[in-house]
């Protein structure tokens, strides 16, 4: 009869734990809006692999709930000093080289970023595979796999408490690891942040924002499976003022950029196996399209651009 009990409250305890346990996609959601919820400072090492190159980078990063984050690169010395400053979706950049900063913009924070979440779910199959220890915290590691069999696979390292990206690797077809960025320290909701870390100090390099481009905007007819626009801006980059219109299947990024063409060289194809860039002009306008689909992908919304 003991044994009978016993049994019962084991099951009665474990159905409760079965009930609530997360899934891959759970967690993926909750890592997704973590940022709005979670202040936190630490150093990360990333890694980055162009073709036959590897660089990595050693960074200071401090974010304070629920946009605002500041990075610092300490290393390589080409972008040792580099600083970038985000609050909201207004981005400031300034290196050892320039003494002003540059302005720019992005889709970080903002009422796309669960649409982002919501697609990437719909392309990627999201599974938890375990657990792990990441910079002396606990962690789930997750994979998210592309539905189309095309496009690298991530592999994600989830803060079991407050659910921020600890570290993150992505992996081609092949399993050759393409990049990763992870903390190697962290302090989750330091009391001692201060708004003032996110200031932009000193000058600021900035082009006034046109009400209209002196040109006519080109969209591609065809993008890659489960791909879709998130955004068109008009920006101004190197002085020229130009249209970015991007799109995402909300774990991976595509940017279309166009500007008037004045009889600029094209910008050279750059052959790698993480990012691809395709430059060409039509109709009188210069376009880059910069992304991670497969390049015959690219080349076809390039060649639909009309």
């Amino acid at each position: 009869m003991s044994r009978k009990l016993v049994l019962v409250c084991a099951l009665l305890v474990a159905i409760p734990c079965i009930a609530n346990a997360l899934t891959g996609a759970d967690i993926a959601r909750r890592a997704y809006e973590s940022d709005k919820k979670v202040s936190y400072r630490g150093v990360k090492s990333t890694f980055v692999r162009v073709g036959e190159t590897s660089t990595r980078a050693i960074l200071k990063v401090v974010h304070l709930m629920p946009d605002k984050t500041r990075k610092e690169y300490f290393s390589p010395p080409s972008l040792a000093g580099t600083i970038v400053v985000q609050s909201g979706p207004e981005v400031w950049k300034t290196d050892k080289a320039d003494p002003f900063w540059e302005v720019g913009r992005s889709s970080s924070y903002g009422p796309g970023r669960s649409r982002n979440c919501a697609t990437a779910l719909t392309n990627f199959e999201v599974r938890l595979l375990g657990s792990a220890r990441v910079a002396g915290r606990d962690t789930y590691v997750i994979s998210a796999v592309p539905k189309n069999g095309k496009e690298p696979s991530r592999r994600i390292w989830v803060d079991k408490e407050c659910f921020v990206v600890l570290r993150i690797e992505a992996v081609s077809r092949e399993k050759v690891l393409l990049s990763s960025s992870g903390f190697t320290a962290i302090e989750v909701n330091p009391s001692d942040i201060s708004p003032n870390v996110f200031t932009v100090p000193g000058k600021v390099k900035s082009f006034p924002t046109p009400e209209g481009l002196d040109f006519r905007v080109l969209r591609p007819t065809y993008l890659p499976a489960g791909y879709r626009m998130v955004g068109l801006t008009k920006e101004t980059a190197n002085g020229h003022h130009c249209a970015h219109l991007q799109y995402s299947n909300g774990v991976y990024t595509m940017s279309l950029f166009e500007r008037r063409c004045r009889g600029e060289s094209v910008i050279p194809r750059v052959p790698d196996k993480l990012t691809t860039i395709l430059s060409w002009t039509k109709d009188g306008t210069l376009l880059t399209l910069v992304g991670e689909p497969p390049r015959a992908e690219l080349e076809k919304v390039a060649k639909s651009t009309k």
